[in-house]
């Protein structure tokens, strides 16, 4: 308590009694005291999620006006998934800040099933990744681009020159994945499935994508990754293998809170990747 009391400038006192304050108008505990500290109650842990998207919505109201009066300015919080951390994004926001050079950035790289709850909690502004996921009430998707995944492996791996690659030679070498890529993973093993072949077994994970193909690079592994990855700095090594069938398609665009009031800043963000997909916004 009195940490948190000199990070707002009041005295432990003022805060204890502000809290007992706003407990009683809201006739519910927000805090456990414990003899080790103090912890969020069920209550307390849901008021901080709505005070977090306050605090955003304050944030990006403050960039609106700065705005208004003279450009685009503020913080733009990304979550991104692979292909769009090591392909699209660094493109996007290189090109939009020669025009609106006042505008910055947190990035921070995961998959849908890191990305989606950071995105409801309000710690980020949009998702930009895989909209492979069921339906959501508070979440609204932007299609883009059509994304195919494909098996890659390094260009002297053994499968790399085979005209016809199955699903029996891919299972007799180790996989390597990224970490958290529920989806993908699932993927995966639905091909292997189909095919009446046992799923391989995970011999690597990272949540670096870059770290991934390198590893690829170097010789045994395989991983099936997003296909525009072959066209980028960390894929030059890389080749797609010849699978006899396709593993995974999706479509890949802007994920946002439906009822999300976002700043100039991130409206003109928006518009500029629509522009760069060549895609009309709202069709």
């Amino acid at each position: 308590m009195t940490a948190a009391a000199d990070d707002v400038s009041i005295t432990q006192p003022a805060l204890t009694r502000s809290l007992k304050a706003l407990e009683d108008e809201l006739g519910v505990k927000l805090f456990e005291r414990l003899p080790s500290g103090m912890v969020p109650t069920a209550f307390g842990e849901l008021l901080y999620q709505y005070a977090k998207r306050m605090h955003q919505d304050y944030r990006h109201a403050l960039a609106e006006i700065d705005a208004m009066r003279g450009g685009a300015s503020g913080l733009i919080q990304i979550g991104a998934g692979p292909i769009w951390i090591a392909h699209f994004l660094p493109l996007a926001i290189g090109r939009f800040r020669k025009r609106w050079p006042d505008v910055r950035f947190s990035v921070s790289q995961g998959t849908i099933t890191t990305m989606l709850p950071a995105l409801l909690s309000g710690a980020i502004d949009m998702f930009c990744g895989s909209l492979d996921f069921p339906d959501h009430p508070e979440i609204q998707q932007d299609e883009l681009l059509p994304i195919q995944h494909v098996v890659m492996a390094s260009k002297q791996h053994p499968l790399a020159a085979r005209e016809s690659v199955s699903a029996q030679d891919l299972a007799a070498f180790p996989w390597a994945y990224l970490k958290d890529d529920l989806i993908g993973r699932r993927r995966v093993a639905s091909f292997f499935t189909g095919q009446g072949v046992d799923a391989p077994i995970i011999s690597l994970e990272s949540p670096s994508v870059g770290f991934v193909c390198e590893m690829l690079a170097s010789g045994e592994f395989i991983a099936c990754l997003a296909e525009p990855l072959l066209s980028s700095r960390i894929g030059n090594d890389l080749v797609a293998l010849k699978v006899d069938r396709p593993i995974w398609d999706y479509t890949a665009g802007i994920a946002m809170r439906s009822q999300f009031r976002g700043s100039l800043a991130i409206d003109r963000f928006v518009e500029h990747l629509h522009m760069m997909f060549n895609v009309t916004r709202g069709s």
